[in-house]
């Protein structure tokens, strides 16, 4: 009886065995890798779209009364819906989507949304966005409103 079949069926075994550990450490490294910068994409999008909504604002409040300017607010940020909140009395906007959060200064505190997609109570405004949306901010007697669109 020869028992060197065995012998070799366990040499592979324990070969393959060490080569398929190999994959999977190389796999999750390389998840992990995904992971990271698919979350540094999402913090790069929501910091951007809290600047960009902020300098519209910005440039309204520094322009004057009457000046208006059309702006498109992205649907999501990477794929999920966000809300943008403006604090009574605070010049600050902040932006959040799943459980992150960004801020992004302003010029005034005066901001009024008049849109459905906004709500308000005595200490915020809210505006929760889940689509792809083109608003007209305006300046009115130093006052900075968030409108629907109206060409």
């Amino acid at each position: 009886m020869d028992k060197r079949k065995a012998q070799a069926s366990m040499e592979f075994l324990v070969t393959m065995s060490l080569i398929l550990m190999i994959f999977i450490i190389i796999g999750f490294v390389i998840f992990q890798k995904f992971n990271s910068t698919t979350y540094m994409k999402f913090d790069i999008e929501g910091q951007d779209t809290a600047n960009s909504i902020a300098e519209g604002i910005n440039g309204m409040a520094i322009a004057g009364d009457g000046y208006y300017l059309y702006f498109t607010l992205p649907g999501d940020i990477q794929g999920m819906p966000y809300t943008v909140s403006f604090y009574v009395n605070e010049s600050v906007l902040e932006l959040n989507a799943l459980d992150m959060t960004w801020a992004s200064p302003m010029s005034t505190p005066q901001v009024n949304c008049t849109m459905s997609i906004c709500s308000s109570d005595d200490q915020k405004t809210v505006m929760s966005v889940n689509e792809t949306r083109r608003i007209r901010i305006e300046n009115v007697d130093e006052v900075i409103y968030l409108k629907n669109e109206t060409l």
